[in-house]
């Protein structure tokens, strides 16, 4: 039996649902569904049975919920005093960030901590979605994050450094301006997201205008979504992040995406005592968004 046995086993006993137990740990759900089949013939009892479009505990998997979680808040203890006595005199620090920050806004972060600090400072980063990176936070696995805001999660700070305004990105050589309409963007194939509340930021806003769109290709990221543009296959709203006015687009400032941001939160545990490295990063950040 497998830490990630029992992390996967407790995202599925309190979903109750496969699917959204794989969204939230952030992996698909035929390797969810491997793992907790496993588990259950190590254990040799039935955990989960069906019940409608999701499942319920089996009375076994009820008993084993409890010593499961358990489990889990005393690693998950036992981590956070070990990190917290490393803190007082380590170097390390650990940051993850989602993809809205990668193309842009981290390589200068980095670029730039690091000249200010030298060997002083040994930084470790990770791209992720936002709930593997709140989950890293919460587990002790990294110190910081700068991801999406988090509800419900009183254990953790979160400061909005960062708002950034969506915008609509055209190949240079579109015809459309800043007195675009959304009707006149309507007619052009979108790029958009794959996944994730930009996504559903940008099909609420054209569903909310009556419009009936072409969404021509999906990605992850928003560099990706860049250089569909800058190839000249699409149009696409993104959020208008530093560094971005430097790629071969429009970046054009309609007024119907006027005051609507997607924010950025830098995230970290609550009873969190940072070291002196963790501590720099933090006021770095603070100060140069």
């Amino acid at each position: 039996m497998t830490l990630n046995q029992l992390q996967y086993f407790d995202a599925a006993a309190r979903r109750l649902h496969f699917g959204r137990a794989a969204k939230e740990l952030c992996i698909s759900q035929p390797s969810l569904s491997v793992a907790l089949s496993n588990l259950e013939q190590e254990l040799e009892v039935a955990l989960f049975e069906k019940d409608g479009r999701g499942v319920a505990l089996t009375p076994a998997g009820k008993v084993f919920h409890r010593q499961a979680v358990r489990i889990l808040e005393q690693v998950s203890a036992a981590r956070h005093e070990m990190q917290q006595f490393q803190a007082q005199g380590d170097s390390r620090v650990s940051l993850a960030y989602i993809s809205t920050m990668a193309a842009t806004y981290i390589p200068q972060l980095l670029s730039r901590f690091l000249k200010e600090n030298g060997s002083a400072v040994s930084l470790h980063t990770e791209e992720m979605p936002t709930p593997g990176a709140i989950r890293g936070i919460k587990d002790g696995k990294y110190d910081l994050a700068l991801c999406l805001k988090a509800e419900n999660e009183p254990q953790l700070v979160q400061t909005c450094i960062y708002r950034a305004p969506y915008v609509l990105i055209a190949p240079q050589d579109c015809p459309l301006t800043e007195k675009a309409s959304i009707e006149e963007a309507a007619r052009y194939p979108l790029i958009t997201y794959r996944t994730g509340p930009a996504r559903a930021f940008v099909e609420t806003l054209f569903r909310r205008a009556g419009l009936s769109v072409d969404f021509c290709h999906y990605t992850y990221s928003d560099d990706a979504i860049v250089r569909l543009v800058e190839s000249g296959v699409g149009v696409s709203i993104v959020d208008r992040l530093p560094g971005m006015e430097q790629r071969r687009v429009k970046l054009l400032s309609v007024d119907w995406l006027e005051g609507c941001t997607h924010d950025i939160y830098l995230t970290r545990r609550a009873d969190w005592r940072p070291g002196t490295a963790v501590a720099r990063l933090e006021e770095f950040i603070l100060r140069t968004l």
